[in-house]
C-alpha cells in the first residue's frame, strides 16, 4: 500500500483563504447585528471586541515567533493601531444598526 505525503498549503493559499473567510465573515456582520436589535447595542460591542480579543491572544500566544512581550504593549504602533480597530468596531456596529445594511 502506498504511503501519499501531504503538502502543507503555501503562505500565499492560507493568505487568500483567510481573506475570503474574513470578507464573508464580515459581510455577514450587518445581518446577525440586525438580528441582535433587542440587545443593548453597548453589550454588542462589549462582547464583540473582547471576543476578537481573547481569539487574537489565542493565536499570538500558539505562535512561537510572535509572543507579546512587555516590550512589545509599550510601542507607540502597537497601542495606536489597537485602538483605531477599538474605534473601528465601535463605529462599525453602530453603522450596521442604524443603517439599514442587512
Amino acid at each position: 500500500m502506498k504511503q501519499s505525503k501531504t503538502v502543507p498549503p503555501n503562505p500565499q493559499q492560507l493568505a487568500f483563504f483567510g481573506a475570503v473567510v474574513a470578507a464573508i465573515l464580515w459581510a455577514t456582520t450587518g445581518i446577525f447585528i440586525e438580528l441582535l436589535r433587542p440587545v443593548n447595542i453597548v453589550w454588542i460591542i462589549w462582547w464583540r471586541c473582547l471576543l476578537a480579543a481573547m481569539l487574537s491572544l489565542v493565536w499570538i500566544g500558539s505562535r512561537r515567533r510572535l509572543r507579546l512581550t512587555s516590550a512589545s504593549l509599550r510601542q507607540s504602533a502597537f497601542l495606536v493601531l489597537s485602538l483605531y480597530m477599538g474605534g473601528y468596531y465601535f463605529v462599525a456596529v453602530l453603522a450596521f444598526r442604524y443603517a439599514s445594511v442587512a
